[in-house]
């Protein structure tokens, strides 16, 4: 066995020393500097596009700028948002017309205290008005009572297909008159 081993070892260590032999090594060498050199040429060629393109992400000042206006842009979008959320939840607190009611918004805003109290004071042409606080929160009470009052009137008269006939008919009624007058 030891006989055999011998054998095999001078057998691969043969094969290890012997190189193949090339009928012309400098074709080898000539057919791969020409494939690298190709490939070199088709990559070159895509790249002009880019390198034209993109050329400015090489440079590191320009890449500074470029990341500090987009920061500025997102900054100024982000401070437009939220000026626009706030216009929007002050539009909840201004008077509104619906269904020829008028709608205050809510009583923790004074807007719509001081929307009624405008209105008010527009309408007397006659010297000057003075409501206290007391007087103001009555009428703001007092609106808010009849408001509730009228939808509950409008509910009734919703709900009751006889007393609606009935009130459309003297609405009828009246608006024929006016416009006789």
């Amino acid at each position: 066995m030891d006989n055999e081993n011998m054998k095999y070892t001078r057998i691969v260590n043969i094969l290890k020393s012997s190189r193949p032999v090339s009928p012309d090594p400098g074709k080898i060498e000539d057919e791969v500097i020409r494939k690298i050199e190709q490939r070199n040429q088709m990559t070159t060629g895509g790249f002009k596009i880019f390198e034209c393109l993109f050329g400015w992400a090489y440079i590191s000042w320009a890449r500074r700028v470029l990341v500090t206006l987009s920061a500025i842009i997102v900054l100024l979008f982000a401070y437009q948002q939220a000026e626009i959320l706030k216009r929007i939840t002050k539009l909840d607190s201004r008077t509104r017309f619906i269904q020829s009611r008028i709608t205050v918004g809510t009583r923790n805003y004074p807007e719509g205290e001081l929307l009624i109290y405008k209105a008010i004071k527009g309408r007397k042409s006659a010297g000057k008005l003075h409501i206290s606080e007391k007087q103001l929160e009555q009428l703001i009470n007092s609106f808010s009572e009849m408001d509730s009052k009228y939808k509950y009137l409008l509910m009734l008269i919703d709900e009751n297909p006889e007393l609606k006939k009935f009130v459309e008919e003297k609405l009828n009624e009246q608006n024929h008159i006016k416009f006789n007058l």
